[in-house]
């Protein structure tokens, strides 16, 4: 495992070492915590093939098939050119489940 060396506060520090005993972690485990969710959230690629892997258990589920897909595409491409917002106008979840 690679080392990466950070310059902090002391005061900082003794705060992190602090929260961290409290949780039961080592301040190491905490920090390597917060810099894989930093660039796991910035990570456009990855965010993108968990959505591609959302969608394709969707489709299994639904059983859609090529010409489902094709339309539902079609149509949120036509309502986002018209100005309407694709996402909202698009949920295929019955109304029951929405918020």
């Amino acid at each position: 495992m690679a080392q990466l060396t950070v310059r902090i506060d002391e005061d900082l520090k003794g705060h992190l070492q602090t929260l961290a005993r409290q949780e039961g972690k080592s301040t190491s485990d905490v920090v390597r915590s917060l810099v894989q969710r930093y660039v796991r959230d910035r990570d456009r690629g990855a965010a993108l093939r968990d959505l591609w892997k959302q969608m394709q258990k969707r489709a299994e589920e639904t059983e859609a098939g090529r010409e489902d897909i094709e339309g539902a595409i079609a149509s949120v491409r036509e309502k986002s050119h018209a100005g309407e917002n694709p996402v909202k106008e698009s949920r295929s979840e019955p109304a029951g489940d929405r918020p």
